[in-house]
């Protein structure tokens, strides 16, 4: 009766069993999407969760006895909410029957589940319960279960050395204990740049790591950086203020994201450090740059609104490419209502007209649908100088009032 109910409860329907006499079976899916229970003893069942609720899942029975193997295979249509279920050792009178003989060594593989299945196995009078393996664990160390040398207890394994059988005799007690040991989480540390040794001037001397690393998603960033009198400085509050007159700027760069890349081309133009965020003297990736304004104001486009992106988003020899911003009596009037302008800037393109990366990195710069095809894009505000009645009695700033907080919007 509760075996019944269960599946009642979850909802499940077989479709295509089938029996493979002789051959060898396995389900084509990777590890980290296959899920087994290890030790398909006796009668007992499975219940869990379909990753896709419209797809059905597949579970293979696996019986191998002293040279033979036997396979059966069930397609499980999900029931309410993706649940699946599924009893094994039950003798339906059918060829196609999920049940191996005694003795055998049985296992029971499941293709599309969730993480968090279980199963239980049968006994005389009581179940064992046991959550169902990522099969992508088996590899992990193994460790028998300790034997407390009794004659009321049984620890019988199965062959593949992966979980044990315990039953106590004189209760009735019964468990299954897995031999696969959790693997510890190892820190992911990503491909590029380290620091190897120092230069003879005292400064850092990068290699670049390849082995024992993880490679990146080949996503980038963009830094923003508006010139004053104090030299370049990172535009960190997406809020960079207008000259009162003539003309500023502000510098647009693509870098990598830093989640693991390795630099291939010829060193002296390339070295570790190309593209890499935060370095000092690295040089950043090579982009072509497109640039519109957004949101409303009094003008429609960028050059109407007294800022301009030059040499068509071409970059200058050191990787930046630039706007120049002007003073516009339309945003910022000496009287009445003043207007910010938000720039959003975009790496539109980082390969020559034939298709072929102009930077030497890998894994190749990834360009994302959801940016029209561009690698990454940053959003800044254009914002007005103070008017000469507020600024009085302010001291010199040295340009400082160019950059003012909080971070750009950046992708």
């Amino acid at each position: 009766m509760r075996r019944t109910s269960l599946l009642a409860l979850v909802g499940t329907c077989l479709f295509g069993a089938g029996s493979l006499e002789g051959q060898t079976v396995t389900l084509d899916c990777a590890a980290s999407q296959c899920h087994t229970v290890p030790l398909a003893r006796g009668s007992g069942g499975f219940v869990g969760r379909a990753r896709f609720h419209a797809e059905p899942v597949e579970a293979l029975l696996t019986c191998r006895g002293t040279g033979t193997t036997k396979a059966v295979m069930r397609e499980l249509v999900p029931g309410r909410g993706g649940l699946v279920s599924l009893l094994f050792g039950v003798d339906d009178g059918t060829a196609e029957a999920m049940v191996c003989e005694p003795g055998e060594d049985a296992t029971l593989d499941i293709r599309g589940l969730t993480d968090g299945g279980w199963y239980w196995l049968d006994d005389e009078a009581n179940s064992a319960v046991a959550p169902l393996l990522s099969k992508d664990v088996l590899d992990n160390r193994k460790v028998f279960p300790v034997n407390p040398g009794s004659p009321d207890i049984l620890i019988e394994a199965n062959r593949s050395g992966t979980a044990s059988f315990v039953k106590q005799f004189s209760t009735g007690r019964v468990g299954v204990l897995s031999h696969v040991l959790p693997a510890p989480e190892r820190e992911v540390v990503p491909c590029g740049p380290v620091v190897e040794d120092e230069a003879e001037d005292g400064s850092p001397r990068y290699v670049t790591r390849e082995t024992g690393c993880a490679m990146g998603d080949g996503g980038t960033t963009v830094g923003l950086h508006a010139y004053a009198a104090v030299g370049r400085a990172a535009v960190r509050g997406g809020r960079v203020t207008r000259p009162v007159s003539g003309t500023s700027r502000v510098a647009v760069s693509l870098w990598l994201n830093g989640t693991g890349s390795v630099v291939h081309g010829d060193p002296a133009n390339y070295p570790p450090t190309f593209g890499w965020p935060g370095i000092e003297g690295a040089r950043p990736l090579r982009a072509e740059w497109e640039a519109v304004l957004v949101g409303s104001g009094p003008q429609a486009s960028l050059g109407s609104a007294g800022i301009e992106l030059t040499d068509s988003g071409r970059p200058d020899a050191d990787g930046y490419a630039h706007l120049v911003l002007g003073p516009h009596d339309g945003y910022c009037p000496s009287s009445g209502d003043q207007h910010s302008a938000r720039v959003r800037v975009r790496a539109a393109r980082t390969t020559d007209t034939s298709g072929q990366p102009w930077n030497p990195v890998r894994p190749r710069i990834r360009h994302l649908d959801d940016l029209d095809g561009a690698a990454a894009e940053a959003s800044f505000d254009v914002v007005c100088p103070q008017r000469a009645s507020s600024a009085a009695g302010a001291g010199p700033k040295k340009g400082r009032d160019l950059v003012s907080p909080p971070a750009p919007n950046q992708r």
